[in-house]
């Protein structure tokens, strides 16, 4: 499995996505952190899996 790598810019992006939610509700950061973690490790395990829609847009 190939570790995915983050560019420095989508790294700060979600960094402040996190600490945005946090504030407008404690915890919500860590939440979205959380769910970004497991949609990266997904692709991480499978990064040629192909959703229905992705299939069916592109054809």
């Amino acid at each position: 499995m190939k570790p995915a790598r983050l560019h420095s810019l989508a790294r700060a992006e979600i960094r402040a996505a996190v600490a945005f939610y946090n504030d407008a509700r404690d915890g919500l950061g860590d939440e979205f952190s959380d769910a970004v973690e497991e949609a990266i490790a997904r692709i991480e395990r499978q990064p040629v899996r192909r959703t229905e829609t992705a299939t069916a847009s592109a054809a």
